[in-house]
């Protein structure tokens, strides 16, 4: 195995907690990996009196990637296939390997860089995409964790390993707060280095679903790697030494 499954699950894990377009922006370049597309689709589901479930949001990533190991990822809201809604572009994130990461707002027009392998979104962009979330674990207490592998797949073509962990956190001595479970399941990608299914059960946030739904291999586009004429530059940070 590649990578432990501790550390796989804390990636991913990570992620959620922003947002699961994180997971598809924060995967690393795989450079020996063939140029390829792929689009996830998210969903949020919380449970309404009675127990049906409602579909409380939903987003769309695309990932595009080149031979030298060049991503971009797009990122739409509200634009799953069930909804009919012409899709909305909100971000998209660059990635030029061992150079600049960019984050551009399509309908800013504005451009935020900074050094390669730095973080993906700012406090200010998470703030403004609305990523962060009060509603978050018991805040200061130490989850007991397990985890298990739930085995080998095939997920449009691509060869995945499932893993799965459960987060308990106890209730408080003085019964103020319940006991609290979070569970997550990945579908993960050795050869792509992201995501191709995730699962997360959560009593306060609800039940979040990403699936795959288009993987193709091919030659990409280089205007898809570049920064379109016309972006303001709002925040330059120096490249890394």
């Amino acid at each position: 195995m590649k990578r432990s499954f501790a550390a796989i699950v804390l990636t991913v894990a990570s992620s959620i907690v922003i947002s699961p377009l994180a997971c598809a922006v924060n995967a690393p370049p795989q450079e020996a990996t063939p140029p390829y597309f792929l689009e996830t689709e998210s969903h949020r589901f919380t449970t309404l009196p009675g127990g049906k479930q409602n579909d409380v949001s939903d987003s769309v990533s695309r990932v595009y990637q080149d031979d030298s190991g060049k991503r971009r990822v797009e990122w739409y809201w509200n634009a799953s296939q069930a909804s009919g809604i012409t899709p909305s572009l909100y971000r998209i994130f660059i990635d030029i390997p061992n150079d600049r990461r960019y984050s551009l707002d399509p309908v800013a027009g504005t451009v935020r860089e900074s050094a390669y392998g730095s973080d993906v979104m700012s406090a200010e962009d998470a703030k403004e995409l609305q990523l962060e979330d009060s509603d978050d674990p018991p805040r200061g207490v130490e989850p007991v964790s397990t985890g298990d592998e739930l085995g080998e797949g095939v997920i449009f073509g691509i060869s995945v390993t499932g893993f799965r962990t459960v987060d308990f956190y106890p209730a408080s001595a003085d019964g103020t707060r319940p006991n609290y479970e979070v569970i997550l399941g990945v579908w993960y990608s050795w050869e792509l280095g992201q995501p191709m299914r995730i699962e997360v059960t959560d009593p306060k946030r609800g039940r979040f679903v990403t699936t795959t739904t288009q993987f193709a291999r091919g030659a990409q586009d280089p205007a898809l790697f570049e920064v379109p004429a016309g972006y303001r530059v709002v925040r330059a940070e120096p490249a890394a030494e």
